[in-house]
C-alpha cells in the first residue's frame, strides 16, 4: 500500500505518526513543496493520500487523483471517523478560537474528560488512543479542514459566516459548502447550535438532520472582560453547549467572566500619552475589523491596517 502525506507542516508531522501506527507495512511518502516544487505531479500513483488543510481539496491534481480512484482523506477526517466519546466541532468565519477555548475551559472547570484540538493549533489525530466513551473533544474547524470530510461531529457549532479566504476558495458559495461539512453527515440524534442573526449560519444549520438550537446573547447575563458584542455571542454559545453536558450556568458564568481573551484579538497593548493601543491582528477581513471598531462606540479611533488581499469586498469597512 502506498500512502502520501501531502504537506509536511505541524499537522503533516502528526499525521505521519498516526499513519506509521495504523499502516505499519505501508510505503509512506512525504510530499511537500519545500522538498520538491513538483510535489503534486505523481498523486495518481498512491492508494491513499492524507491532505493537509493548507492544500485546497479542489486543487486540480487532487481532483484528478480522486477520479483515478485514489482515496483522499485528512487528519481531521481520520479523527472524526475514529474518535470515541463526543466531538464538539466549532466553525464560523471568526470567533472559532474564542468559542472553542471557552467551551473547553468551562467543561474542564466542570471536571469533564475534555480535550482541545483542531485549527487552534493542535492536530487531533494522535488523541485517538486516549479517548474513552465519556471523553469530549472540542475541535476548532476551518473551512480547509472541513473540505472532503466524510463524517460530521455529533455536536456542531456554527458561528457567524461571511466572505473570507476567497484567495483559497474559488467563490463564496464554495466556501459555504466547505463550512457545511460540519453538519452534512449528522444524524437525527445529533445537534447543531447556530447564530440565528446570521443568515448563512442559519442556512447551514437547516442542512443538519439533527436538532437545531438557535443561540442569542440577549438573555444571557455576563460581565465580560473581553470587548465586543460579538464576544458576548461567542460566550453565550459556549454556555449553551456546556449546558447540554449538564454544566450549571453558575460554572459557565464563572469561567466566562474571568476569561481575558486570546492573543491578537482586541488585546490592550499599552497607553501612550492617553492614547490606548489595541492589537487585533487576528482580525483578517473587513467584517471582523468592523466588529473591532464597534467595540469602542464612544471613542475616536485610528485604524492601522495591512496584510494580504484575500479577494474580499472592503466596502463594509468604508
Amino acid at each position: 500500500m502506498r500512502i502520501a502525506i501531502l504537506g509536511y507542516g505541524i499537522e503533516g508531522k502528526e499525521t505521519l505518526k498516526f499513519v506509521k501506527t495504523k499502516y505499519p507495512k505501508a510505503k509512506v511518502v512525504i510530499l511537500d513543496q519545500k522538498r520538491d516544487k513538483n510535489y503534486l505531479k505523481s498523486l495518481n500513483s498512491f492508494d491513499l493520500i492524507f491532505r493537509t488543510p493548507g492544500i485546497p481539496y479542489t486543487t486540480k491534481e487532487i481532483k484528478k487523483a480522486i477520479k483515478h480512484g485514489v482515496k483522499v482523506t485528512s487528519a481531521t477526517d481520520a479523527f472524526l471517523n475514529g474518535a470515541r466519546g463526543t466531538v464538539v466541532g466549532v466553525t464560523g468565519t471568526k470567533g472559532k478560537s474564542t468559542t472553542t477555548t471557552l467551551i473547553y475551559e468551562i467543561l474542564k472547570q466542570a471536571r469533564k474528560d475534555v480535550y482541545l484540538a483542531g485549527n487552534i493549533g493542535k492536530s487531533p489525530i494522535n488523541l485517538l488512543p486516549k479517548l474513552r466513551k465519556n471523553s469530549i473533544v472540542v475541535l476548532e474547524l476551518s473551512s480547509f479542514q472541513l473540505q472532503g470530510i466524510s463524517k460530521s461531529p455529533s455536536i456542531a457549532v456554527v458561528l457567524g459566516v461571511f466572505p473570507d479566504h476567497l484567495d483559497h476558495h474559488k467563490n463564496f458559495s464554495e466556501y459555504v459548502s466547505a463550512k457545511s461539512g460540519i453538519v452534512r453527515f449528522q444524524s437525527v440524534s445529533d445537534l447543531v447550535f447556530y447564530v440565528p442573526a446570521n443568515k448563512i449560519s442559519t442556512a447551514i444549520a437547516k442542512m443538519s438532520a439533527g436538532q437545531k438550537i438557535p443561540v442569542s446573547s440577549d438573555n444571557f447575563p455576563m460581565d465580560l472582560k473581553i470587548l465586543g458584542q460579538h464576544n458576548k455571542q461567542n460566550a453565550a454559545v459556549a454556555a449553551a453547549v456546556a449546558s447540554y453536558f449538564g454544566v450549571s450556568p453558575v460554572i459557565s458564568l464563572e469561567v466566562i467572566n474571568k476569561f481575558s481573551g486570546l492573543p491578537h484579538r482586541i488585546k490592550f497593548a499599552k497607553n501612550v500619552h492617553g492614547v490606548e493601543f489595541y492589537n487585533d491582528s487576528a482580525s483578517t477581513n473587513p467584517q471582523t475589523t468592523v466588529a473591532a471598531l464597534r467595540s469602542f462606540p464612544k471613542k475616536t479611533k485610528i485604524l492601522i491596517a495591512g496584510g494580504r488581499d484575500k479577494n474580499l469586498d472592503f466596502r463594509i469597512l468604508k
